[in-house]
Protein backbone atom coordinates (compact mmCIF):
# COMPACT_ATOMS: atom_id res chain seq x y z
CA UNK A 1 0.00 0.00 0.00
CA UNK A 2 1.12 3.51 -0.96
CA UNK A 3 1.74 6.01 2.03
CA UNK A 4 2.74 9.97 1.75
CA UNK A 5 5.73 10.63 0.29
CA UNK A 6 9.01 11.04 2.67
CA UNK A 7 10.43 14.20 1.85
CA UNK A 8 14.40 14.44 2.11
CA UNK A 9 16.09 16.33 4.38
CA UNK A 10 18.23 18.11 1.43
CA UNK A 11 16.35 20.03 -1.73
CA UNK A 12 17.03 18.44 -5.03
CA UNK A 13 19.23 21.27 -6.31
CA UNK A 14 21.74 20.68 -3.04
CA UNK A 15 21.49 17.06 -3.53
CA UNK A 16 22.72 17.16 -7.00
CA UNK A 17 25.55 19.75 -6.39
CA UNK A 18 26.62 17.28 -3.59
CA UNK A 19 26.73 14.26 -5.56
CA UNK A 20 28.59 15.75 -8.49
CA UNK A 21 31.03 17.21 -5.52
CA UNK A 22 31.47 14.04 -3.61
CA UNK A 23 31.87 12.46 -8.07
CA UNK A 24 34.26 14.51 -9.02
CA UNK A 25 36.87 15.57 -5.62
CA UNK A 26 38.15 12.40 -5.37
CA UNK A 27 39.53 11.99 -8.82
CA UNK A 28 41.43 15.69 -8.58
CA UNK A 29 42.05 15.26 -5.50
CA UNK A 30 44.36 12.21 -6.43
CA UNK A 31 45.33 14.02 -9.51
CA UNK A 32 46.58 16.65 -7.84
CA UNK A 33 48.41 15.09 -5.14
CA UNK A 34 49.80 12.75 -7.65
CA UNK A 35 51.13 15.70 -10.22
CA UNK A 36 52.58 17.83 -7.13
CA UNK A 37 53.94 14.87 -6.02
CA UNK A 38 56.08 13.20 -8.79
CA UNK A 39 55.47 15.72 -11.51
CA UNK A 40 53.83 15.84 -14.62
CA UNK A 41 56.14 13.88 -16.79
CA UNK A 42 56.32 11.07 -14.43
CA UNK A 43 52.90 11.02 -13.61
CA UNK A 44 51.94 10.62 -17.32
CA UNK A 45 54.42 8.17 -17.84
CA UNK A 46 52.70 6.44 -14.80
CA UNK A 47 49.45 6.58 -16.16
CA UNK A 48 50.18 5.06 -20.09
CA UNK A 49 52.13 2.21 -17.88
CA UNK A 50 51.15 -1.35 -18.53
CA UNK A 51 50.39 -1.68 -14.86
CA UNK A 52 47.73 1.28 -15.22
CA UNK A 53 46.65 -0.77 -17.83
CA UNK A 54 46.08 -3.74 -15.78
CA UNK A 55 43.79 -1.24 -13.79
CA UNK A 56 40.91 -0.95 -16.20
CA UNK A 57 40.10 -4.50 -15.14
CA UNK A 58 40.36 -3.88 -11.70
CA UNK A 59 38.07 -0.52 -11.96
CA UNK A 60 35.01 -3.28 -12.99
CA UNK A 61 35.39 -5.74 -10.69
CA UNK A 62 35.96 -3.36 -8.26
CA UNK A 63 32.36 -1.84 -9.36
CA UNK A 64 30.95 -5.25 -9.22
CA UNK A 65 31.70 -5.36 -6.14
CA UNK A 66 30.15 -1.98 -5.22
CA UNK A 67 27.15 -3.60 -6.34
CA UNK A 68 27.53 -6.83 -4.89
CA UNK A 69 27.80 -5.41 -1.38
CA UNK A 70 24.06 -3.72 -2.01
CA UNK A 71 22.65 -6.93 -2.52
CA UNK A 72 24.72 -8.64 0.36
CA UNK A 73 23.51 -5.56 2.60
CA UNK A 74 20.10 -6.43 1.06
CA UNK A 75 20.02 -10.17 2.13
CA UNK A 76 21.36 -9.03 5.74
CA UNK A 77 17.67 -6.94 6.19
CA UNK A 78 15.81 -9.63 4.62
CA UNK A 79 14.80 -7.88 1.02
CA UNK A 80 14.83 -10.92 -1.22
CA UNK A 81 17.34 -10.95 -4.21
CA UNK A 82 14.58 -10.86 -6.89
CA UNK A 83 13.37 -7.34 -5.77
CA UNK A 84 16.89 -5.77 -7.18
CA UNK A 85 17.56 -4.14 -10.49
CA UNK A 86 20.46 -3.47 -11.88
CA UNK A 87 21.17 -0.47 -14.68
CA UNK A 88 23.28 1.93 -15.52
CA UNK A 89 21.97 5.97 -15.43
CA UNK A 90 23.22 8.34 -17.85
CA UNK A 91 22.68 11.31 -15.70
CA UNK A 92 24.99 10.37 -13.03
CA UNK A 93 27.06 8.05 -14.85
CA UNK A 94 26.70 5.61 -12.44
CA UNK A 95 25.84 1.81 -12.68
CA UNK A 96 22.79 1.46 -10.49
CA UNK A 97 21.24 -1.47 -8.15
CA UNK A 98 17.41 -0.17 -6.73
CA UNK A 99 15.36 -1.97 -4.69
CA UNK A 100 11.36 -2.86 -4.93
CA UNK A 101 10.72 -3.90 -1.84
CA UNK A 102 9.44 -2.09 0.85
CA UNK A 103 12.61 -1.22 3.97
CA UNK A 104 13.02 0.76 7.28
CA UNK A 105 15.41 4.18 6.84
CA UNK A 106 17.89 2.00 8.49
CA UNK A 107 18.11 -1.00 6.34
CA UNK A 108 18.27 1.82 3.44
CA UNK A 109 21.00 3.54 5.10
CA UNK A 110 22.92 0.09 5.69
CA UNK A 111 22.50 -0.77 1.46
CA UNK A 112 23.26 2.64 1.31
CA UNK A 113 26.87 2.87 2.98
CA UNK A 114 28.07 -0.92 2.90
CA UNK A 115 29.88 -0.65 -0.05
CA UNK A 116 31.80 2.38 0.96
CA UNK A 117 32.34 1.00 4.95
CA UNK A 118 34.07 -1.99 3.50
CA UNK A 119 35.84 -0.99 0.20
CA UNK A 120 37.24 2.16 1.58
CA UNK A 121 39.50 0.48 4.14
CA UNK A 122 40.58 -2.55 2.46
CA UNK A 123 41.94 -0.21 -0.82
CA UNK A 124 43.08 2.04 1.93
CA UNK A 125 45.22 -0.87 3.30
CA UNK A 126 46.08 -1.89 -0.36
CA UNK A 127 47.58 0.77 -0.95
CA UNK A 128 49.64 1.03 2.58
CA UNK A 129 50.94 -2.58 1.76
CA UNK A 130 50.79 -2.71 -1.62
CA UNK A 131 51.69 -0.42 -4.93
CA UNK A 132 50.21 3.04 -3.70
CA UNK A 133 49.56 4.52 -7.09
CA UNK A 134 47.10 1.64 -8.41
CA UNK A 135 45.18 1.02 -5.11
CA UNK A 136 45.34 4.91 -3.96
CA UNK A 137 43.77 5.51 -8.06
CA UNK A 138 40.85 2.26 -7.26
CA UNK A 139 40.36 4.23 -3.84
CA UNK A 140 39.64 7.30 -5.76
CA UNK A 141 37.33 5.90 -8.16
CA UNK A 142 35.43 3.79 -5.70
CA UNK A 143 34.80 7.01 -3.03
CA UNK A 144 33.57 8.97 -6.59
CA UNK A 145 31.22 5.52 -7.02
CA UNK A 146 30.36 6.37 -3.84
CA UNK A 147 29.11 9.65 -4.25
CA UNK A 148 25.28 8.95 -4.71
CA UNK A 149 25.09 6.45 -2.06
CA UNK A 150 26.76 9.05 0.19
CA UNK A 151 24.53 11.59 -0.90
CA UNK A 152 21.66 10.35 -0.47
CA UNK A 153 22.43 8.74 2.88
CA UNK A 154 23.09 12.76 3.91
CA UNK A 155 19.85 13.28 3.02
CA UNK A 156 18.33 10.67 4.86
CA UNK A 157 19.83 12.28 8.19
CA UNK A 158 16.88 13.34 10.48
CA UNK A 159 14.11 10.89 9.19
CA UNK A 160 12.90 8.71 11.93
CA UNK A 161 14.95 5.45 11.24
CA UNK A 162 11.59 2.99 11.75
CA UNK A 163 9.92 4.84 8.81
CA UNK A 164 9.43 2.39 5.94
CA UNK A 165 10.10 2.74 2.35
CA UNK A 166 10.13 1.80 -1.01
CA UNK A 167 13.74 3.37 -2.54
CA UNK A 168 12.34 5.46 -5.29
CA UNK A 169 13.42 8.74 -5.94
CA UNK A 170 11.21 11.40 -7.31
CA UNK A 171 11.52 15.39 -7.64
CA UNK A 172 8.89 17.96 -7.38
CA UNK A 173 9.37 21.69 -6.95
CA UNK A 174 12.95 21.70 -6.18
CA UNK A 175 11.92 19.06 -3.08
CA UNK A 176 13.81 15.47 -3.24
CA UNK A 177 10.77 12.68 -1.78
CA UNK A 178 11.15 8.76 -1.22
CA UNK A 179 7.88 6.79 -1.77
CA UNK A 180 6.64 6.43 1.63
CA UNK A 181 4.27 2.71 2.30
CA UNK A 182 1.57 2.17 5.21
Amino acid sequence: MQGRPIRLKISARNMERLYWMLFVSPVIIYLLVNIFSLGVDQFWSGIISVPALYSLPVLLLLYTVHEALHVVAGLIIGVKISSFDFGFDKGSLSITCGCREEISIYGYQLMLLLPFMVLTPILAGLAYFNDPYIWLMMLAFSTSGCAFDLTLSMGLIGIPGHTRLIPELSSENGLVFLKGTS
